[in-house]
């Protein structure tokens, strides 16, 4: 089991697919690496959802590009 900020850094600019074992405040903290890829899509054929698992998928880079900005 890894803290996700670890993995997050560990795998810059990637996909990430986590099992979650434990939360804090409801936010995930901690889980084990299940895959990453740099393509979304590849991580989804390759992440395997079964029950009673809390998958997490996250990307471990920025949302949007450099000089760009976003409104809700």
């Amino acid at each position: 089991m890894s803290l996700i900020g670890e993995l997050k850094q560990k795998h810059k600019d990637e996909w990430l697919a986590i099992e979650v074992t434990r939360y804090e405040n409801h936010e995930p903290v901690e889980g084990t690496l299940l895959e990453h890829d740099k393509e979304r899509e590849r991580l989804w054929q390759k992440v395997q959802l079964s029950r009673g698992k809390r998958i997490y998928v996250t990307y471990a880079g920025p949302l949007i590009e450099e000089g760009y900005a976003v409104a809700f």
